[in-house]
């Protein structure tokens, strides 16, 4: 498993999907807790409305990644 040395520390690169979406979520979590002491909303319900789907993700990525290719370089 590849490691990287950044700053002074080193640290390991996620193995998996699923490893991502761990770390995801516990940051997210800990971002909720702490907005829920401080008692503010950082994200209006309209703005979390425009969050694309996660099954929709894969066609979103494609469809970006086409654009890119059509552009060319730069």
């Amino acid at each position: 498993m590849p490691y990287f040395r950044r700053g002074g520390g080193v640290f390991q690169q996620t193995p998996n999907d699923a490893s991502i979406t761990r770390l995801v979520g516990a940051v997210l979590l800990e971002q909720h807790e702490h907005w829920q002491l401080e008692g503010r909303r950082m994200f209006s319900a309209e703005s979390m409305a425009a969050i694309p789907e996660l099954e929709d993700l894969p066609a979103l990525l494609s469809a970006a990644a086409a654009e890119v290719q059509d552009a060319g370089p730069r």
